[in-house]
């Protein structure tokens, strides 16, 4: 992804459960700005929204992860939700 890079600080607190399925990016234009990648949705070249910011907090990417489509339905325990 051209714009962002990994972003290199480690976390001060127990990293969320999204990461298991995804990618943790900074904007190349703002550094502090922390954004996540859907794995899923990268790998497959997904034309819908796959980058969320989570610089504030992780419940968008955390929404997307748990949406209904194929390679989602994720929740914090890693379960197929119904």
């Amino acid at each position: 992804i051209k714009q962002y890079i990994k972003y290199l600080r480690t976390q001060k607190r127990q990293p969320s459960w999204i990461y298991k399925y995804g990618y943790r990016v900074a904007s190349l234009k703002n550094l502090k700005r922390i954004f996540f990648v859907c794995r899923h949705c990268h790998l497959k070249k997904s034309t819908h929204n796959h980058i969320f910011d989570i610089t504030s907090s992780v419940s968008a990417a955390a929404r997307h992860l748990g949406m209904n489509r194929p390679g989602h339905r994720l929740c914090k325990d890693g379960k197929v939700t119904v």
